[in-house]
Protein backbone atom coordinates (compact mmCIF):
# COMPACT_ATOMS: atom_id res chain seq x y z
CA UNK A 1 0.00 0.00 0.00
CA UNK A 2 0.94 3.75 -0.99
CA UNK A 3 1.44 5.96 1.88
CA UNK A 4 1.81 9.49 1.08
CA UNK A 5 5.18 9.76 3.33
CA UNK A 6 6.30 7.32 0.08
CA UNK A 7 5.22 10.03 -2.40
CA UNK A 8 6.21 13.14 -0.96
CA UNK A 9 10.49 10.98 -0.79
CA UNK A 10 10.07 10.03 -4.76
CA UNK A 11 9.10 13.59 -5.32
CA UNK A 12 11.90 14.99 -3.11
CA UNK A 13 14.13 13.13 -5.34
CA UNK A 14 12.50 14.02 -8.46
CA UNK A 15 13.47 17.30 -7.49
CA UNK A 16 16.87 16.88 -6.58
CA UNK A 17 17.65 14.70 -9.73
CA UNK A 18 15.65 18.17 -11.84
CA UNK A 19 18.18 20.37 -10.07
CA UNK A 20 20.90 18.30 -11.18
CA UNK A 21 20.14 18.26 -14.94
CA UNK A 22 19.47 22.01 -14.93
CA UNK A 23 22.97 22.70 -13.80
CA UNK A 24 24.97 19.97 -15.99
CA UNK A 25 25.48 20.76 -19.98
CA UNK A 26 26.43 18.30 -22.05
CA UNK A 27 29.11 18.04 -24.44
CA UNK A 28 31.13 16.45 -25.58
CA UNK A 29 34.46 17.69 -25.66
CA UNK A 30 37.99 15.44 -26.44
CA UNK A 31 41.00 16.74 -25.49
CA UNK A 32 43.42 15.84 -28.49
CA UNK A 33 47.53 16.49 -28.89
CA UNK A 34 48.07 17.71 -32.85
CA UNK A 35 50.82 16.64 -34.93
CA UNK A 36 53.11 19.89 -35.69
CA UNK A 37 53.04 20.61 -39.10
CA UNK A 38 54.93 24.12 -39.23
CA UNK A 39 58.41 25.13 -38.41
CA UNK A 40 58.93 25.58 -35.38
CA UNK A 41 61.48 24.95 -32.44
CA UNK A 42 59.57 21.76 -31.49
CA UNK A 43 61.55 19.95 -34.51
CA UNK A 44 58.76 18.89 -36.39
CA UNK A 45 57.08 16.11 -35.99
CA UNK A 46 56.60 16.50 -32.18
CA UNK A 47 53.00 16.68 -30.47
CA UNK A 48 51.40 20.42 -29.76
CA UNK A 49 48.54 20.38 -26.90
CA UNK A 50 46.32 18.76 -25.94
CA UNK A 51 43.58 21.37 -27.32
CA UNK A 52 40.13 20.69 -26.88
CA UNK A 53 37.90 20.02 -29.69
CA UNK A 54 33.71 20.16 -29.59
CA UNK A 55 33.07 16.22 -31.01
CA UNK A 56 29.58 16.32 -32.73
CA UNK A 57 27.91 13.20 -34.51
CA UNK A 58 26.66 14.32 -37.86
CA UNK A 59 25.27 12.01 -40.39
CA UNK A 60 26.93 9.04 -38.72
CA UNK A 61 30.58 10.71 -38.95
CA UNK A 62 32.25 12.40 -35.95
CA UNK A 63 33.07 16.04 -36.55
CA UNK A 64 35.53 17.33 -34.39
CA UNK A 65 35.27 21.64 -34.34
CA UNK A 66 38.46 23.41 -32.66
CA UNK A 67 37.33 25.34 -29.39
CA UNK A 68 40.63 27.48 -29.25
CA UNK A 69 44.07 27.08 -27.54
CA UNK A 70 43.01 28.80 -24.69
CA UNK A 71 39.17 27.91 -24.47
CA UNK A 72 38.03 27.36 -20.89
CA UNK A 73 34.80 25.31 -19.60
CA UNK A 74 32.00 26.87 -18.14
CA UNK A 75 31.12 25.79 -15.13
CA UNK A 76 28.52 22.58 -15.15
CA UNK A 77 30.40 21.21 -17.82
CA UNK A 78 29.70 16.75 -18.36
CA UNK A 79 30.19 14.05 -20.44
CA UNK A 80 26.73 13.21 -22.42
CA UNK A 81 27.59 9.72 -20.98
CA UNK A 82 26.89 11.30 -17.28
CA UNK A 83 24.00 13.37 -18.73
CA UNK A 84 21.92 10.61 -20.33
CA UNK A 85 22.81 8.22 -16.67
CA UNK A 86 20.90 11.34 -14.95
CA UNK A 87 18.19 11.63 -17.13
CA UNK A 88 17.28 8.02 -17.13
CA UNK A 89 17.48 8.11 -12.86
CA UNK A 90 15.01 11.01 -13.64
CA UNK A 91 12.60 9.68 -16.13
CA UNK A 92 12.66 6.58 -13.60
CA UNK A 93 11.99 8.50 -11.02
CA UNK A 94 9.26 10.33 -13.11
CA UNK A 95 7.56 7.23 -13.11
CA UNK A 96 7.66 5.88 -9.81
CA UNK A 97 6.07 9.43 -8.86
CA UNK A 98 3.24 9.00 -11.34
CA UNK A 99 1.98 5.00 -10.49
CA UNK A 100 2.30 6.18 -6.53
CA UNK A 101 0.11 9.17 -6.84
CA UNK A 102 -2.24 6.97 -9.19
CA UNK A 103 -2.43 4.14 -6.40
CA UNK A 104 -3.09 7.07 -3.83
CA UNK A 105 -5.95 8.09 -6.03
CA UNK A 106 -7.18 4.87 -6.03
CA UNK A 107 -7.36 4.38 -2.75
CA UNK A 108 -9.29 7.40 -1.91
Amino acid sequence: MTTPHQLAYHENELKRLQAALASLIPLGIKWRQIKCGKKCRCQQGLLHGPYPYLRIKRDGKWVHHYLGRDWEPPAGICKPSQYRRLMRQYRERLKEVERLRDQLARAS
